[in-house]
């Protein structure tokens, strides 16, 4: 796991590009920086408990998954959804958590990023512990 100031660097990073992209028209690029942004805030959360950081991700990743539900991307489309599923067990709303992992998962398998699906299994079994089929 990386230090609090490391996720706080990466914050203020994430904050840099989204403008940058923004400015420069591109969109696609914005929307990873604002999903970079999201696993920032969470890992924030994670280190250290900060308030709001848990919600402002999970707004972030909705709109995200908004943006890429319009592009059809597979990628952005899981990524979105797994950091949608890591919002949700922040704030200790297994149900949804659950529902968007489920969605991930296929999403992520297509990619054949292996890191990311695994997140996704083990992010689960956090959601539900009790199913050990995931």
């Amino acid at each position: 796991m990386l230090a609090f100031d490391d996720y706080g660097s990466a914050r203020e990073y994430f904050l840099k590009a989204i403008t940058l992209f923004e400015e420069l028209g591109h969109q696609k690029m914005h929307y990873f920086s604002k999903l970079g942004l999201a696993e920032a805030l969470l890992g924030l959360t994670k280190d250290r408990r900060i308030d709001g950081s848990a919600e402002r991700a999970r707004a972030l990743a909705e709109e995200v998954y908004a943006y890429a539900e319009t592009m059809k991307g597979g990628s952005l489309l899981g990524w979105s959804s797994r950091v949608l599923g890591e919002a949700w067990i922040a704030l200790n709303q297994m149900d949804k958590a659950e529902f968007w992992l489920n969605r991930a998962l296929p999403l992520l398998e297509q990619t054949g990023v292996r890191e990311e699906v695994e997140k996704v299994r083990n992010d689960l079994l956090k959601a539900n512990p009790h199913d050990q089929t995931s």
